[in-house]
């Protein structure tokens, strides 16, 4: 059966129980009349209150794109402008039934939303058979014959999801364990789901699946829950990554703020920390990050005047006392991006509930010339023979704004044993990642860094899907910030570092929920996309109109 014979069949259906009943009558604000009737399923003692409680609420996908400038602004659509006002949609709809030539069937309110032989941009919101459908068809049916009309529910009036919002990534289990205790079980982890078979029956296909990675660890390495657990992991793998991953000192604050030396500047400039920040790349913090100023005691003044961009931290000892030494934490400087709203003010998370963006300024080449022992000699410098870990660990990285993450990656393939992590070379790796040349992948030198919240909504890890998002570990390959504990014969501190921390990172990054949008929105204009988006019809286009559809 053809969707002409399916819609000859539904009319025919519909109009003989039209036929069945008739209505009395009364005088309307349009010159047609009011037919008193009711039915459970609304008012519907009038076209207009039939209109308002069966009709209306199907149109806000209309007004969308039906209204003036916006994109069914046109002369296709022009046959139906409503505007933002509801309160003119039933003078306005039934205007546009005359224009359009009344009748019922052949009438484009009803066949354009409906038929799939009719070329709507807008795509079908009101299918054949819909309720939506059977609404403007009983609406059209007494516009066009009121003597013979009969008003009565179409049916389940549904309210339509909102076409804007987002859940700014947010876990199911960050959503799920708000306001529930410790001892709440979790739900599914939706991305567990994605496995073989998921697609069948559906129109959106996977093809990077899910693998279970915990299974075989001790029993408090294994997934967790618990609401309770969530939380723990995922405080302790922000506090990890905000102070237990700079806990080498990289260089003292005196270091740090004569690095104006290294600038070719005689003293420091009045805005040295913003300098520091925008020569190497960096971004401001959006939390408290302090280290002291020439002659201060960071003990004194609450860390000190002077703040540190992400990516830096001053470190504190044993009994929590500031030291004044600055360690490195490479995450951030490769994920603590920032948003600019459209003045040119940076909009900087206020906390790290927001970090993750990646960073599109970082510049490792800048970082290594300045801190290169050749150019600190007076020699050339060429990319990769500092000896700072940034560099070393972006191996091949060519321009500011890229990292060559991959690279470092597959350096520690070759110059680790898997599963201890002590230093075992194996040249024959070097073979196969690099052809012998270097140790980069053929497709891994200039990278973007992906935001961090993408994780929460991803089966695998990655921008090749080349890791399962259960598999942890990985998340802490640039956990160490120096040689000292990244490279040693037995592997014990970069292997404990990871095994105590993993999972617990690993949570925290899941629960990462990407900021607000700092600027404004078109709204309007976004509606209409988000319309086109999901329901237009590329078939409608004169160049597609041969095309098979799906």
């Amino acid at each position: 059966m053809n969707n002409k014979t399916l819609l000859t069949i539904t009319l025919l259906g519909v109009a003989i129980l039209l036929a069945g009943c008739r209505g009395g009558s009364g005088g309307g604000s349009s010159g047609h009349r009011d037919i008193a009737g009711g039915n459970s399923g609304g008012d519907t003692s009038s076209p207009q209150a039939f209109f308002a409680s069966n009709v209306q609420p199907n149109l806000a996908v209309c007004r969308s794109c039906h209204s003036a400038g916006g994109v069914a602004d046109s002369d296709e659509g022009r046959g139906l402008l409503l505007t933002q006002n509801p309160s003119e949609d039933y003078e306005r709809v039934y205007a546009a039934w005359q224009q359009l030539g009344k009748g019922v069937t052949g009438n484009a309110l009803l066949i354009e939303p409906a038929d799939d032989a009719e070329p709507h941009s807008g795509g079908k919101p009101w299918p054949v058979g819909s309720q939506g459908y059977a609404a403007m068809f009983t609406l059209l049916s007494c516009w066009d014959d009121p003597d013979n009309c009969t008003l009565g529910s179409s049916g389940q009036v549904e309210e339509l999801p909102p076409l804007l919002g987002s859940s700014r990534a947010t876990h199911v289990w960050e959503t799920y364990c708000a306001g529930r205790s410790d001892s709440a079980r979790l739900p599914t982890d939706p991305r567990s789901t994605i496995v073989p078979g998921v697609n069948e029956g559906r129109a959106v296909f996977f093809n990077a699946y899910f693998e279970e990675c915990q299974a075989q660890l001790p029993e408090q390495e294994q997934n967790i829950s618990t609401c309770g657990d969530y939380r723990l992991r995922k405080a302790r793998g922000r506090e990890f990554l905000t102070a237990g991953m700079a806990s080498r000192a990289t260089m003292t604050a005196e270091e740090y703020y004569r690095s104006y030396e290294a600038w070719g500047l005689d003293e420091p400039p009045e805005d040295f920390d913003a300098m520091y920040t925008l020569r190497y790349g960096l971004n401001p913090a959006g939390y408290s990050n302090p280290y002291p100023l020439p002659g201060e005691d960071p003990n004194r003044t609450n860390g000190g005047s002077g703040k540190l961009p992400m990516g830096l931290r001053q470190l504190k000892d044993e009994q929590g006392r500031w030291t004044g030494e600055i360690g490195s934490i490479a995450c951030f400087q490769c994920h603590g991006g920032q948003l600019e709203n459209t003045d040119g003010n940076h909009a900087v998370a206020t906390d790290l509930n927001s970090l993750g963006l990646g960073n599109t300024n970082v510049d490792f080449i800048m970082m290594g010339a300045d801190n290169s022992p050749m150019a600190q000699r007076g020699l050339p410098f060429r990319g990769g023979d500092s000896l700072s870990a940034e560099v070393l660990l972006n191996l091949g990285t060519k321009q500011r704004g890229h990292n060559n993450a991959v690279g470092g990656f597959e350096l520690l393939f070759m110059l680790l044993d898997y599963d201890t992590l002590g230093v075992a070379p194996n040249p024959d790796k070097a073979l196969l990642s690099g052809r012998g040349h270097d140790f980069d992948h053929p497709t891994a030198q200039a990278q973007d860094t992906p935001a961090w919240w993408n994780y929460s909504h991803r089966s695998r890890k990655f921008f090749d899907a080349g890791q399962s998002v259960d598999g942890t570990r990985i998340v802490l390959a640039a956990g160490p910030n120096d040689a000292e504990g990244l490279l040693t014969p037995s592997g014990e501190v970069y292997r404990h570092l990871i095994e105590g921390n993993d999972q617990d990172v690993s949570a925290y990054l899941m629960s990462v929920s990407s900021p607000a949008f700092p600027g404004e929105i078109d709204t309007a204009l976004a509606e209409q996309g988000a319309v086109l988006f999901h329901t237009k019809d590329l078939w409608a286009e004169p160049g597609n109109a041969g095309a098979l559809r799906p």
